[in-house]
């Protein structure tokens, strides 16, 4: 029975080791070209843009930790990647995105939109300054199917109302 030498032993432990390393890298390294990936990253970033902390205390709590984590971004740099994000989802045809028509300021209309799924993820909707009269919305095609339907219910219901108001006025006359 041969002995191996105690310095090559060593030898094949190290190498066993840094193979053992190597496969667990490949292994746990996600691949960022799934929407699994895109959507748990954007989980983390749809909690907000990450501010430095002002107070002793907060150095450790979890929002610093999330922010150092990402690696301290800007406000801008929060929303260009929220973006990148949602991108990556469009392309991977997870998610679709959509110009609707919008009443801002209005509460009734508004309150008619508060239990869809866009609503309640803040993220997906965005405005523009150029379009006032209009929203975006990036989501899934039935979520935004969803949010469709509401829209045209309320313009129907708008509608109704301006036809009745006109008949009362024409009566009166």
């Amino acid at each position: 029975m041969t002995s191996f030498p105690p310095k090559s032993l060593s030898v094949y432990g190290a190498c066993a080791a840094a193979i053992a390393l190597l496969l667990f890298a490949v292994v746990a390294t996600p691949n960022r070209n799934t929407i699994s990936y895109h959507l748990q990253y954007l989980t983390v970033l749809k909690q907000g843009p990450f501010v430095p902390p002002h107070r002793v205390r907060d150095v450790f709590s979890r929002r610093t930790l999330q922010w150092l984590r990402l690696g301290r971004p800007t406000f801008q740099e929060w929303g260009d990647r929220l973006e990148e994000e949602q991108q990556a989802l469009i392309n991977l045809g997870y998610y679709e995105r959509k110009w609707v028509p919008w009443k801002n300021g209005e509460q009734e209309w508004e309150s008619a939109f508060t239990n869809t799924a866009i609503w309640r993820e803040r993220f997906c909707i965005h405005g523009d300054f150029r379009r006032p009269t209009e929203i975006r919305l990036t989501a899934r095609p039935a979520e935004i199917l969803e949010f469709e339907a509401i829209v045209r219910m309320q313009l129907a219901k708008l509608r109704e109302m301006r036809h009745q108001s006109r008949g009362s006025t024409e009566v009166t006359q």
